[in-house]
Parts: structure tokens; C-alpha cells; sequence
């Protein structure tokens, strides 16, 4: 029994195998703000909001009734990009709203830049309503 048992340095060496060491993992998230283009950080900054599916899709969203009368996808981001489009959003204040259904149907439905379709403009006013009522008692 003691002869399977593994010594400190198999079970570091195992761990390491599975879960990539602790520097790579850092860096790996330091990319991710790298990952985003100038261009993106900037439809990112000029959104409302971004609706996301947690870790898959990042849709974002730009209003402005003073340039457009409907609101329009500013940005669409998937799976590394995605979770950037998160953090970035997060550390330039631009509120990220997780609605998966919503992320999903946009994503399959929408170009970069397109106007919000009627079918969805009233699930994407609703949440540009409720984000300034919340806004509004901050």
C-alpha cells in the first residue's frame, strides 16, 4: 500500500500536468485584455451595455437616441474574446448583463454594427430601460 502511495513531488508534478503551472495561468489572463483590438475596447467603451452568456458570447450593445433611433450591436465576441470583452467592460465601468437566451438569439441573428431587429427590440429596450432605472437611483 505505501509503495503506490505518491511522494510531495509526483503529486506537484501531477498537478502541475493537470492545471498548468501558476505563472502560465497569470499570464494567460494578463493576454486576455491584449486579445482585444483597439477597435474593440472602443465599441466596448461606446456601448451601453454587453449582454453576455457567461463564458461563450459577448454582444454588445450602443444607444444613443441622439444618433440613432434604435439601438444597434456595437460588438460580437466568442469564447476567449468573450470572457476579454467581460473583463474589459468590467474595468472601464461599462455594465455586463448575463442573459443567455438574449446573447444567444442576437449572436445567431445579428451582424456587427446591424440595428436590433424588430423581433428583439423590445427584450433589448427593456433592458436599456431597466440599466437607467438602476443608474438612476445610484
Amino acid at each position: 500500500m505505501k509503495d503506490m502511495m505518491m511522494d510531495k513531488q509526483e503529486i506537484k508534478r501531477e498537478y502541475i500536468e493537470q492545471e498548468g503551472h501558476f505563472e502560465t495561468k497569470s499570464r494567460r489572463r494578463e493576454l486576455h485584455i491584449e486579445i482585444l483590438s483597439e477597435q474593440t475596447k472602443s465599441d466596448i467603451r461606446n456601448s451601453k451595455l454587453v449582454v453576455m452568456n457567461p463564458t461563450h458570447i459577448a454582444i454588445g450593445i450602443y444607444f444613443n437616441p441622439e444618433i440613432a433611433p434604435a439601438p444597434f450591436i456595437s460588438l460580437i465576441e466568442t469564447n476567449q474574446c468573450a470572457l476579454a470583452v467581460r473583463k474589459y467592460a468590467n474595468e472601464v465601468g461599462i455594465p455586463t448583463v448575463r442573459d443567455v437566451k438574449l446573447a444567444r438569439k442576437l449572436y445567431k441573428t445579428h451582424t456587427k454594427y446591424s440595428f436590433v431587429d424588430f423581433e428583439h427590440l423590445d427584450e433589448v429596450l427593456r433592458l436599456i430601460v431597466w440599466l437607467e432605472q438602476v443608474e438612476n437611483t445610484h
